[in-house]
């Protein structure tokens, strides 16, 4: 963990070590995410927000580095982009277009029933008994 190097801009995940107990930040902070802003010897400096009686707060706070990982929440979108690319790329060779952005789940097809029998039913008369 001591050789991992954080640069500004970079977003990492606040994760109190309990193994160290010198620049180990707030129980708040624990398992949150964040931006670096600052990088010194020892700790970086993380901003991030925090939930103050119904309004957001930007925080910065200064945190050894044994209490910060580096964030895998945007992995996937740099993964999407590269892999986005080889598909453009790819359809740009074979002299075709792509849609490569992502779409919600669509609805599906419709059909018809074959040699369904239908079997009407009626609603069933409610009788009140008064006991």
């Amino acid at each position: 963990m001591y050789l991992q190097t954080y640069h500004v801009g970079q977003i990492v995940d606040v994760h109190g070590d309990g193994g160290q107990q010198k620049g180990m930040p707030h129980k708040f902070y624990h398992g949150k995410t964040g931006r670096v802003w600052n990088v010194t010897k020892r700790a970086i400096g993380v901003e991030l927000n925090k939930l103050v009686g119904g309004r957001i707060v930007p925080k910065r706070i200064h945190v050894r580095i044994e209490h910060v990982k580096h964030s895998s929440c945007r992995q996937e979108f740099l993964d999407r982009v590269k892999s986005n690319e080889l598909i453009k790329k790819a359809a740009k060779e074979a002299g075709k277009t792509v849609f490569p952005k992502r779409l919600p789940t669509q609805p599906r097809k419709g059909g018809f029933l074959k040699r369904q029998k239908v079997k009407t039913e009626s609603a069933v008369p409610y009788v009140f008994k008064f006991f």
